[in-house]
């Protein structure tokens, strides 16, 4: 058993020292793999952050050189390029760059013998970094630098240590121009030093846990390098990494050294505790690695940032500018625009881009800001960084006032212009509108009645309004110059001088008080007196506005009110004593009279009663009584009056409304008439009367008026039908007669000597009218009968073109010298018509053409057929009819207010349109005002008429 025992724990031991050995193998094997892959991650990881470290500086640098190319916009942007702007400039460029100790601009000039040198303008620089512009451009160094930059147009990096001055950097940038004649010619030079020690210092202590040494050289000539920054370099070192990296066209050598780790000692050291190592091994390469990573995140986000800041500010700057921004190529097509030149060249919000910059610019604009050369396809600025004010085309097409600047764009195969517009309209609305305003706000200063007066900063009037002048009774003229003070009563002078001092120091701008002045005659003037100080850009006083409200009667008439206080006191106590006798009686004359009284406070509740109110309402006398509301007082009286609840809210609306007028009737059948009237302080007096006698009156009377009205309509239509027949004849039997008339003075002038057949043509004359005058009474006759339907109609078919040929014969012999043309047409027209009606309708007619047209224009009568109507048309050369007027010339006696001169009586139409209506027909008139009218009559052309019977 204790061999046993021995032998079991014999296998033990071997087994525990097998598991130990191949543990111990397991963990030499784990760590040889994880040392090997160690040492390669690690050796990535140095490169990479060396890399990211070398990308940080370069950012540095390109950060602060931009300030050499901010300088040339703003030298090219400005017209006038001052010290003040360079100085600004500067204090800005500063603050943000501290890597800049100097900034020098030197301008182009050109001696006597045409070459071209440059004088130092202006400058800038820190202390023991000043730059001598003489070393530059005497050395064969700095001289070919500046044909260098000159040449290739861009910001040029040299080491400072190349021209003898202790700074990291100097770069230089020409500026050009272009002349009127399209030559670049060279402006001057833009000349910085920077150093970044500082710099490159405060990147590298942030990094010091990781790096042991740092060198940066500059190695763009290999044979001649040059040292920019070094910290703890030593030239015989081990594990040295290096990259390199272009900025400005220089070639920059980064060379450093990273902390070594002790971690290899420590692993083989502690061989068995494998497990914690392991642990700690894989804890410290992913620390390590975590450490390279963020920092190679932050300098990957850092830079991504600011991209994303300056494309967010740029897309801010052209979403949010009140300006339009074109991109303009060479040949003058727009590639990129932002919203507000959309907008404004564009209808619709369609984009500007392709569209030529022609399409934007009236042709008198576009020649005015460019030397267009369509045939070599270039579209050259005349000016460049001057703002003109031109004419524009919207996109409505209308013409909108612009100013216009144009910037060249350098470095940019795409992008050759910038064209910056904003549309001025508003602000020349505004300057006119501002013009406006001064002219009024000077007549309003000159003609106001509030006295105003402008001083000076000395307290002389340089300025008064009328007001000022009646206020102190002084002319113009004899106000003008003056001191205000010598206006001012002793009392009132000492505020007015401190507040002046104050003024001036521009410790108070706006000053109130009660200011007691003098006036011409020695009078005393009170016065509420506002000061209000008026300063310059600089700040310094200007003027001083002073306003003047008098009040000079109501300070006399406080104390006027002051010395009657007392008798005021004792007349009203006088006049309360009188009021109250007042209202006793009042109270006795409303109870003697006859109508029922009701007085409501304001807010509608009773105040008073009559007793005669009691005895129209018995059955709520216990219950009128003061303080009642008028609802409940006329939901109570509604037992009396029968209203229901919509009349009790009607009758309350009355009341509150203040309206009368209205009768309503008991149930006992008393009449009553409401009348009320709003008192001065908001109550109500209500009034019933009681009108049952005068309503029974009124009764009687309309019944009579009724009557009355039917006998006077019975002897109007009398009275109407009779003088309807004497304007008929009055109107219609003028032209027989004067045709009687006319050939009867002619027989008895040449009766003698007239042959015997003009004789007899003449007699025939007179007889054809007898007849007619006959024929004209027959018509009127028939026309009346008509009106009382006793008319004798007879129409036939009949070929009425020699009807109406005659009838225009005979009014031209009437009337001699118009003329009248009858188209006669080639076939015979027949229609139904009574001829002897058509005679008296076509005579109407024509008298009316010949007598509102002039005589020396013809009348055209003519024949037409429109659908299934013959039109006869009678045409003049009149004034025309106003169109509100057509509808009611065919109405009897109605004749337009334009003729209302010429003789007639306003039947004429009535009869013709009466006649139309006979025929189945009817009249009527195509007028133009100024150039004439047609009157057309219409007669059906089918057979119904004569079918039947008619």
């Amino acid at each position: 058993m204790r061999l046993k025992g021995i032998f079991q724990a014999k296998n033990r031991l071997i087994s525990l020292v097998l598991i130990v050995f191949f543990g111990i193998l397991a963990s030499l094997g784990l760590i040889t793999f994880l040392q090997y892959w160690q040492d390669n991650e690690e050796t990535s990881l140095r490169k990479e952050w060396g890399m990211a470290l070398a990308l940080q500086i370069k950012s540095e640098i390109l950060g602060s050189t931009q300030v050499v190319n901010s300088l040339k916009n703003l030298i090219l942007s400005s017209e006038n390029f001052r010290q003040d702007v360079f100085d600004v400039f500067v204090s800005s460029s500063l603050f943000r760059y501290p890597s800049v100790t100097g900034i020098y601009w030197a301008k182009g000039a050109v001696d006597e013998t045409g070459k071209e040198s440059l004088q130092l303008e202006m400058e800038y620089s820190s202390q023991g970094h000043h730059l001598r512009l003489e070393d530059l451009l005497d050395t064969s160094k700095g001289q070919s630098l500046i044909d260098l930059s000159k040449r290739s147009q861009r910001m040029l990096l040299t080491p400072g240590a190349l021209l003898n001055n202790n700074s990291t950097y100097t770069a230089l940038l020409p500026v050009s121009g272009v002349d009127d004649g399209r030559f670049q010619y060279m402006q001057g030079l833009v000349v910085a030093n920077f150093d970044f020690t500082e710099n490159f210092r405060h990147i590298f202590a942030s990094k010091a846990q990781q790096v042991s040494s740092v060198r940066i050289s500059d190695v763009t000539l290999p044979s001649l390098p040059q040292v920019l920054f070094s910290q703890n370099w030593e030239e015989q070192q081990t594990n040295v990494l290096s990259t390199s990296i272009a900025v400005a066209g220089r070639v920059l050598d980064f060379s450093y050294v990273l902390t070594s780790s002790g971690s290899h000692n420590v692993i083989w050291g502690s061989v068995i505790l494998l497990g914690m190592l392991a642990t700690g091994l894989m804890l410290l390469l992913t620390s390590r690695t975590w450490k390279y990573e963020q920092a190679l995140e932050e300098t990957v986000v850092r830079r991504t940032q600011e991209l994303v800041q300056r494309n967010l500010l740029y897309s801010s700057f052209l979403s949010t500018t009140s300006e339009a921004f074109l991109v303009l190529d060479e040949q003058g097509f727009v590639i990129n625009s932002n919203e507000r030149a959309d907008k404004l060249f564009s209808s619709e919000n369609v984009s500007c881009r392709s569209k030529h910059i022609s399409q934007f610019l009236v042709e008198e604009s576009f020649k005015q800001l460019f030397l267009d050369d369509r045939n070599d396809q270039v579209c050259v600025p005349k000016q460049i960084y001057n703002s003109l004010e031109i004419e524009g085309i919207c996109g409505h097409g209308q013409r909108i006032p612009l100013k216009v600047k144009i910037a060249e764009v350098y470095d940019n195969e795409d992008t050759k212009w910038i064209v910056l517009a904003r549309d001025i309209s508003v602000r020349r609305q505004a300057e006119e509108r501002l013009k406006r305003s001064e002219r009024q706000f000077r007549q309003a200063f000159l003609l106001g009645s509030l006295p105003i007066a402008i001083i000076n900063n000395n307290g002389e009037i340089k300025d008064s309004n009328k007001a000022f002048q009646r206020f102190v009774g002084y002319e113009a003229n004899e106000v003008y110059g003056r001191k205000l003070k010598e206006f001012f009563h002793p009392d009132g002078l000492k505020p007015f001088l401190d507040w002046m001092k104050a003024a001036v120091t521009g410790k108070s701008e706006n000053f109130q008080c009660d200011q007691r002045l003098i006036n011409r005659a020695s009078y005393s003037l009170w016065a509420i007196a506002s000061y209000t100080a008026v300063y310059e850009f600089g700040g310094k006083l200007n003027s001083v506005i002073c306003q003047y409200h008098d009040y000079t009667e109501q300070r006399y008439a406080q104390e006027e009110l002051r010395r009657n206080r007392d008798k005021l006191a004792e007349l009203v106590e006088q006049r309360t004593k009188e009021a109250r006798d007042a209202r006793e009686s009042l109270i006795a004359s409303i109870n003697a009279a006859d109508n029922a009284i009701f007085v409501f406070d304001n807010e509608n509740n009773l105040e008073f009663s009559s007793e005669h109110a009691s005895n129209l309402f018995p059955e709520i006398k216990d219950k009128m009584k003061p303080g009642i509301s008028a609802a409940n007082l006329f939901e109570m009286m509604s037992a009396s009056t029968g209203d229901d609840p919509e009349g009790r809210r009607q009758r309350l609306s009355r009341l509150i409304k203040g309206e009368g007028g209205v009768e309503f009737r008991l149930t006992n059948g008393r009449w009553i008439q409401t009348g009320v009237r709003k008192t001065p302080s908001g109550g109500t007096i209500v009034v019933y009367t009681d009108v049952s006698t005068y309503k029974i009156q009124e009764e009687k009377l309309q019944h009579q008026a009724t009557e009355l009205a039917k006998s006077l309509k019975v002897q109007q239509e009398v009275n109407e039908q009779q003088r309807m027949f004497v304007s008929v004849v009055s109107h219609e039997f003028k032209t027989p007669l004067a045709i009687i008339d006319s050939a009867a003075q002619r027989i008895l002038r040449r009766g003698d000597k007239m042959p015997e057949e003009e004789l007899h043509n003449r007699l025939h004359r007179i007889r054809a009218a007898v007849t007619r005058l006959l024929n004209l009474l027959k018509g009127t006759l028939r026309v009346e009968s008509f009106e009382n339907a006793r008319l004798d109609f007879s129409p036939k078919r009949q070929n009425i073109v020699p009807v109406i040929e005659k009838i225009c014969q005979r009014h031209a012999e009437l009337t001699g010298a118009q003329e009248i043309f009858f188209d006669k047409p080639q076939n015979d027209v027949s229609v139904y018509v009574d001829s002897q009606l058509l005679e008296l309708a076509l005579d109407n007619l024509l008298n009316n053409a010949q007598k509102y047209s002039p005589s020396d224009m013809p009348v055209h009568v003519s024949l037409d057929c429109e659908e299934q109507r013959l039109l006869i048309n009678v045409c003049d050369r009149g004034d025309g009819i106003a169109s509100t007027e057509i509808e009611h010339i065919f109405e009897r006696f109605y004749r337009s207010t334009s003729v209302s001169h010429i003789e007639g009586t306003g039947v004429g139409l009535a009869i013709v349109k009466q006649i139309m209506e006979l025929h189945g027909g009817n009249a009527g008139v195509f007028t133009t005002p100024g150039e004439g009218s047609r009157f057309y009559l219409a007669f059906p052309l089918s057979a119904a008429l004569h079918d039947e019977g008619v």
